[in-house]
């Protein structure tokens, strides 16, 4: 768990800023893993302290209408192609429409 003061530079104007940040990473008891970095209104140590017991109590409980940050589904991504498939579809697609019928049949 980590509170921490950040300083950034505006790359226009060259001011410096100063805030506090709320940066940890939660372990859920499923074993999954998320990593939190906010930064909370109150911009006082204590105020920081306060908001990281906070959203770690709430990501902990799991009460999703507290989050800020809606989760995300996870899609099932499309299998590749096997080589089994992609031959037959290359000997329909490609070798009839270019090569000679005696080459098509053999192959």
């Amino acid at each position: 768990m980590s509170v921490r003061r950040q300083q950034r530079r505006d790359p226009i104007t060259g001011k410096e800023t100063e805030y506090w940040i709320v940066d940890f990473i939660v372990r859920y008891p499923d074993g999954r893993r998320e990593r939190v970095r906010k930064v909370p209104s109150i911009q006082t140590k204590r105020g920081a302290q306060r908001y990281e017991r906070q959203l770690l109590a709430e990501l902990l409980c799991d009460r999703p209408a507290v989050r800020e940050v809606p989760t995300k589904q996870v899609e099932e991504k499309p299998r590749p192609p096997t080589v089994e498939s992609f031959a037959t579809d290359f000997v329909t697609k490609y070798a009839e429409a270019n090569n000679k019928p005696s080459e098509g049949r053999s192959g």
